[in-house]
């Protein structure tokens, strides 16, 4: 009877306890049920990069701001349109793969179809609001001009044309170079071409950034027809390098298209801070720790 009783006294409770904000922003209610949400969706796309206190932080700062924005977004008469709701809804729900992993989220998330496109409906009125912080007349001719010669957009980046054969044993990368000194790689590799213990690409072009920074190094130092070994997590490598050529950069009419864009999303972001920071400022917020 007693634990019975415990039970179904501790259901009230936890209702009380979930129905708490976990803060407050000029006197209006952050509730504990959006918090938790978004803390499960922020731990769903950090994994474990993130520690849950830093976590936690980041929610309940995220969540203020987004307060203090759709409550100005709303003074302001900033609007959407149901067109716009649908839209940023098809395409929220095509990074799924199937119907059935979408509906799994928005579960997880303890949303249903109306609830989840009330948030991307907040999501366009705060994204709205940041694109008001700045025009694109913010953005001058001089300013796109300093930057792009400050940092020209890469058009291409460094590339080779190479053949790679690729060993799982040791002995045998040592014997296949030892034997491609005496022969020459290509007469090698018409000798390897059937044999499975090894796997041969190529001859091919690639991105050098495609290898890691210290195999990258390598090869830019190498001039072409160099033939160089590599070991790397278990595996030996020889590469043959047949060509190079440089990275290539945007030209200015190129870029410049590209350029404004980005200096005007760094002025929005910019002019967003410093509104937060003093919109903060004068504003009463509390946040109930103890309730995170």
């Amino acid at each position: 009877m007693k634990k019975g009783f415990l039970i179904l006294f501790s259901l009230p409770l936890l209702m009380i306890a979930c129905s708490r904000p976990v803060a407050e922003v000029n006197g209006e209610p952050i509730n504990k049920k959006d918090y938790l949400r978004e803390l499960e969706e922020r731990r769903l796309s950090a994994g474990s990069v993130v520690d849950e206190l830093t976590l936690k932080n980041i929610v309940i700062d995220s969540l203020i701001e987004e307060h203090l924005i759709l409550t100005e977004a709303k003074r302001r008469n900033i609007k959407v349109s149901p067109e716009e709701i649908e839209n940023r809804y098809r395409g929220f729900k095509s990074t799924f793969p199937s119907e059935d992993e979408f509906r799994k989220h928005i579960k997880r998330l303890g949303l249903n179809e109306e609830a989840l496109k009330k948030r991307l409906e907040e999501k366009i009125i705060i994204d709205k609001f940041i694109i008001s912080m700045a025009d694109l007349f913010s953005v001058s001719l001089d300013d796109i001009k300093k930057t792009y010669e400050i940092q020209k957009p890469l058009k291409h980046p460094e590339r080779v044309r190479i053949s790679m054969i690729e060993f799982t044993d040791r002995k045998k990368s040592e014997d296949t170079l030892a034997n491609i000194k005496r022969k020459g790689f290509e007469n090698v590799i018409k000798e390897l071409k059937d044999n499975r213990d090894m796997a041969i690409t190529g001859p091919q072009w690639v991105d050098l950034s495609i290898f890691p920074v210290e195999i990258q190094d390598e090869l830019k130092r190498a001039s072409s027809g160099s033939i160089l070994p590599f070991e790397r997590k278990g595996s030996w490598y020889i590469i043959k390098i047949y060509e190079k050529k440089p990275a290539q950069y945007k030209t200015f009419d190129e870029a410049k298209t590209e350029i404004m864009f980005n200096l005007l999303h760094e002025k929005r972001l910019s002019a967003l801070q410093q509104w937060l920071k003093e919109k903060k400022a004068s504003s009463k917020i509390i946040i109930y720790a103890e309730r995170l």
